[in-house]
Parts: C-alpha cells; structure tokens; sequence
C-alpha cells in the first residue's frame, strides 16, 4: 500500500512539473511573438524591448524543464529494470550455450571444491566436453545429474522420443546419450560417505529446461521447438536472488522425490 502510494504521489509531482514547463514554453513563445516586428499595433518598441528577452527567458527554462524531466524519467525507468535484474539475481546472458559457454563452464568446474548439479536430456556435448578427458576433476566434489528418463512413460512413446522430434534429431537420440552416460558411470566407483563423485538419475516429469549450478551460480536455458539445448539462450543467476532460489529448489525436488526422478544404475 505504501509503495501504491508513493508511486501516485511521484505521478502527481511529474505532471505538475510537466504542466509548469509546457506553461513556460507557450508563454515564452506568446512574449517572444509579441515582440516581433509583425506585433499587434499599439505595441511600442520599448515593450517589445522587454518583451523579447523575457520571452526568450521563459522559453529556455520551459525547455531546459522538459529536457531535464525527460533524462530524470528515462533515468529512473533505467533505474528500475536495473534493480529489477538485481532482485531476480541476474549475472549474465549468453545468445547460445555453445562454444562462449565451454570456457566459462570449464573455469567454473576447475574453481575449488564447489558442489554441481545438472539437469537436463542427453548432456551429450556436456558429458564428452567435461566428463570424458580423464582428469577425474569431479571426484572431489558432489556431482549430481538428472538424465531425462528414455523409456518414460512409455519405451514407444516416451518424452525423449517427442523431445528427439522437437529437436529434429534422429529418433533414439536421446536414449542413445543416456546408455552413454550409464556406461562411463558403472566405471567409476561409488560415490564415499561424503557424497563425494557423481551420482546420477533419470527424471521422469516434462523435461523443462537446462540447468547447470557451480557453487553460487546457475546457467539455466529452456527448453525450445527446433532448438537444442547447444543452440539455446543461456541465463546467469547468482545465489541470493529470486531466481536461482526457485531454480535450486526445482533441481532439490526432482532429485529427491522417489516419484520423479530413479536412479541410472
């Protein structure tokens, strides 16, 4: 209620000032065409002397007013998008998920020991980047994956084969990247008491989106008709604000309910 009004407030005082500046305009050009040459008879010289500057005078203060309110609304409306991006937590933007995105992934994964979560269908191009150089940088952090499910909830019929179409990749794409997946992780061994190696899962629910968090950062992009997930516009939020608190959230849910989401092995 008390922002409601304050806004009403601040509205009132803009058209005010709006109105006193376009006032000073008229009058100023009203004085300043009196003072011509082509002025009403009756107007003497010396009128006209005192008219033309006054005129001229409140013509420059109506449009210096205008101009001045002109800067501080378009100030204040960039003032607000800026403070909006603040409250939903937004870092960055990448056009695609693609090459711009491998060296901020790779940066991001080398950085300490920061827990990672991914979710999203095939993880191909992210499994073959990051998972399969031999490093085994990921064996001394939590690692979690959820895979979309490849025969759910039908082997026939099933959301990876709609997501391969959507796509425009060969049917069994998808379920192709997860039997991948499941033969690099049946050689790693299980993750300690710490939790510590990677640890995978298939989802079950509508696949969404591409999610990625190190730490106290998530790259997330949705999912798009015709659009992988390499060719998706990429988001960056940062822990604290709104978004990365329901994209966490989302990931938690998923991972931990025996109803969405089965293990890989």
């Amino acid at each position: 209620m008390g922002k409601a009004r304050t806004k009403v407030i601040a509205s009132g005082i803009t058209v005010a000032y709006l109105l006193g500046n376009v006032v000073c305009v008229i009058l100023g050009l009203v004085l300043f065409a009196a003072s011509r040459p082509s002025a009403p008879p009756g107007t003497t010289a010396s009128d006209r002397g005192i008219q033309e500057p006054l005129g001229i005078s409140i013509l420059a203060a109506g449009v210096v007013g205008l101009v001045s309110l002109g800067y501080v609304l378009l100030s204040e409306r960039t003032r607000e998008r800026i403070l909006v991006l603040h409250e939903f937590g937004v870092d960055n933007y990448f056009d695609t998920n693609a090459t711009s995105l491998q060296g901020v992934y790779r940066r991001h994964f080398n950085d300490g020991n920061k827990d990672i979560d991914i979710i999203g269908t095939g993880l191909n191009k992210l499994r073959r980047d990051f998972f399969h150089d031999g490093s085994n940088w990921y064996a001394t952090r939590r690692v979690r994956i959820l895979l979309l499910d490849p025969v759910y909830p039908d082997i026939v019929y099933s959301y990876a084969t709609q997501r391969d179409i959507e796509e425009n990749d060969k049917a069994g794409t998808i379920e192709a990247n997860v039997d991948q997946w499941k033969t690099w992780c049946s050689a790693l061994p299980a993750p300690n008491q710490h939790s510590l190696g990677v640890t995978i899962r298939l989802y079950t629910c509508l696949p969404t989106l591409t999610m990625v968090r190190v730490g106290n950062r998530i790259f997330w992009a949705p999912y798009m008709i015709h659009r992988g997930a390499s060719s998706t516009p990429t988001m960056v939020v940062r822990r604290g604000g709104h978004l990365y608190e329901v994209l966490e959230k989302h990931f938690d849910e998923i991972w931990n309910d025996d109803a969405l989401s089965r293990p890989l092995l």
